[in-house]
């Protein structure tokens, strides 16, 4: 009888031992350390003053948390275990958009250890153009007899960026939005056409009103020198004028 309670104390206690151990796998948090830098440059070169980390878990964000970007890391505590995807934002002072960002993905956090994630490397959030159109003689696409807009961009290097035909009449021109996050958000004021992918400076862009037929005939045109800024959805207005008849129109 002794040695039965014996064996029944000693699985009574083996099982309260695992079951502590099963406690703290899941009571016991983890934490990541996050690096970042910026590719080619520095914080105070790319203006950029405070870092925003943002942990993506399986049910959303997790954990926000913002450092001054020259400490180059901060570590985010209180993780329970999984895998996290890891977002670092960079601010200029006094502004509420980010100039800067990148990612890493699927870091593993352990109970109770320190995990450290790959380092972050930031790049140039870009910018975009919100392309709008209308004729300098106050017609409509269909009394100007033009049935499609020819875009193209280039930028200061005389890199073709961007070159498109699309439709004349604005409710027949599909909206291009970026769609992942959090760079949509530039893009809810929208009123024409966007251009996106478009990096910090100076561009050239060209636009012809046409005919289209066998043979593409230019009856209006305009170019523009917009300059884009940094994760700024840039609004741009062509006032397309008339060609001279000939079909040369520059």
């Amino acid at each position: 009888m002794k040695q039965f309670r014996k064996s029944w104390i000693a699985v009574a206690g083996l099982v309260l031992a695992l079951t502590g151990c099963n406690s703290d796998q899941i009571d016991n948090p983890g934490s990541m350390e996050v690096h970042w830098v910026i590719g080619g440059s520095t914080c105070a070169g790319s203006e950029v003053s405070t870092v925003q980390v943002t942990l993506y878990g399986d049910n959303g964000i997790q954990d926000i948390v913002t450092s001054p970007c020259q400490m180059g890391g901060t570590t985010v505590h209180q993780l329970p275990p999984g895998r996290y995807n890891v977002q670092v934002d960079g601010f200029p002072a006094q502004q509420t958009l980010p100039t800067y960002w990148g990612t890493v993905e699927d870091v593993n956090i352990r109970s109770g250890y320190v995990n450290t994630a790959p380092i972050v490397e930031m790049a140039e959030k870009p910018g975009a153009l919100d392309v709008t159109w209308r004729f300098s003689d106050g017609k409509v696409c269909a009394f100007a007899g033009v049935d499609t807009i020819e875009l193209t961009l280039w930028d200061s290097h005389s890199n073709k960026v961007y070159g498109k035909e699309l439709p004349c009449a604005p409710t027949m021109s599909p909206q291009e939005k970026e769609q992942t996050q959090p760079s949509a958000v530039l893009y809810e004021s929208a009123q024409g056409i966007i251009v996106d992918g478009l990096y910090s400076g100076d561009y050239l862009l060209k636009a012809f009103a046409l005919k289209n037929g066998e043979k593409a005939v230019p009856l209006y045109w305009t170019v523009r020198e917009p300059f884009i800024e940094h994760a700024t959805l840039t609004a741009l207005e062509l006032v397309f004028e008339p060609c001279d008849g000939s079909g040369v129109c520059y």
